[in-house]
């Protein structure tokens, strides 16, 4: 069923997803940010079979919203 899915709406398969959560200290134009973020990787195999690889950060709020939407995600394919 999920393979139908898939083709269907012609989306991608999630791989991996990896995190990091990490805390910028400093930069070029402030010297004391003490932020933390969440370094992302994730991968995904898109319709043709390809997997594509991105990279990107997000602070801890929106970390939080997206693991809520993940959550949210799971949820709903839980019940198809």
């Amino acid at each position: 069923m999920e393979e139908d899915v898939v083709s269907l709406l012609q989306i991608g398969r999630l791989i991996d997803v990896q995190w990091t959560l990490g805390v910028a200290v400093s930069s070029n134009t402030c010297k004391n940010i003490n932020s933390p973020f969440v370094a992302m990787a994730v991968k995904v195999q898109d319709s043709s079979g390809k997997v594509v690889s991105k990279s990107f950060e997000l602070s801890l709020m929106e970390f939080q919203s997206f693991s809520r939407q993940m959550k949210d995600i799971a949820t709903v394919l839980e019940t198809m």
